[in-house]
This record gives structure tokens, C-alpha cells and sequence, in this order.
């Protein structure tokens, strides 16, 4: 398995969804509209499952607002999904 920094770069796609309220830090993945539905308040019409997957990246509670995340790179080495986020 190649190390992360010579792993293909997988495209991130902006959708346009809403994700759910999540109380949690937490990565989850949909690979299919059933799942999805419970990650996002509507699943984008035009997100095609037999080539994508949803990825949701939940920040959790902060006791303040504005946070926001951006997330840079996703990387696909083997069967490990790298993501990386900048919190600000």
C-alpha cells in the first residue's frame, strides 16, 4: 500500500445537502439513498450511487457558534479513506 501522500486524491464534489443534527464528532458514509436519508434532511436528487458515496463530516457541540470546517483532501490508500479537515 502506497503511503497517503502518494494515494490518488478523490474528488470532492459539493451537493447541495442539509446535514442532520449530529450530537456526536463523527465521519459517516452513505453508498446508498436509504442511508444517506439519515445524514442529510433531503438526499440530492442528482448524486448517482453507483459512482459516489456521501460522506458526512459532523463537527459535534461547540459552545459557541460560527464554527465552521473545510475540508482539503480526501484520499483513498488501499481500503483506508484519509480525510483531512481545518476546524475554524
Amino acid at each position: 500500500m502506497p503511503p497517503a501522500s502518494q494515494a490518488p486524491v478523490i474528488s470532492l464534489d459539493d451537493v447541495d445537502a442539509v446535514p442532520v443534527e449530529n450530537r456526536e464528532e463523527t465521519v459517516a458514509m452513505a453508498f446508498d439513498a436509504d442511508t444517506a436519508a439519515d445524514l442529510v434532511e433531503r438526499v440530492p436528487s442528482d448524486l448517482d450511487f453507483t459512482a459516489s458515496a456521501l460522506v458526512c463530516v459532523f463537527l459535534g457541540p461547540r459552545q459557541t457558534t460560527g464554527w465552521s470546517l473545510e475540508l482539503l483532501t480526501v484520499t483513498l490508500s488501499g481500503d483506508v479513506l484519509t480525510i483531512r479537515a481545518r476546524e475554524s
